[in-house]
């Protein structure tokens, strides 16, 4: 048998873990939420997925790919922090110009329509060509 580490480092786990934890914000039903119920279901969902990359992240890289994770990646996490954070400033005006947000949605399903579909891609190819085609 595999050990239970190395096999929630196989590709396939880590694909399982990322897309089931990202399947509602990727359908957009979650993606512009207007209240701050639907702001805190968002965010649930949100750190989840954060949650799964940074596991995967800690047990399965060696430590200089997690420096570069975490360098690249810090600022985002931060701002999902106080965004998720209930009545925050950062939440407070979100909510309020969530109008705006979701009048420019069309120019992010596109991009967020390819990220998927270089997603699929990079699925299909073997676990080092992954890591090349993720990482560099």
């Amino acid at each position: 048998t595999v050990p239970a580490k190395e096999a929630q480092c196989e590709s396939v786990e880590i694909m399982k873990c990322l897309t089931s934890k990202s399947q509602a914000a990727s359908e957009g039903r979650l993606f512009f939420p207007d209240t701050q119920q639907k702001l805190r279901d968002y965010c649930k969902h949100l750190m989840e997925s954060l949650d799964c990359a940074r596991r995967i992240i800690d047990d399965c890289v060696s430590e200089e790919d997690k420096n570069i994770y975490h360098n690249l990646t810090q600022d985002m996490v931060g701002m999902n922090a106080v965004l998720c954070t209930p009545g925050s400033s950062l939440s407070i005006r979100f909510l309020k110009h969530v109008d705006c947000f979701k009048s420019v949605s069309d120019r992010f399903k596109l991009c967020s329509d390819r990220y998927i579909g270089n997603i699929v891609v990079v699925q299909s190819q073997s676990q080092e060509e992954q890591i090349k085609m993720t990482c560099w």
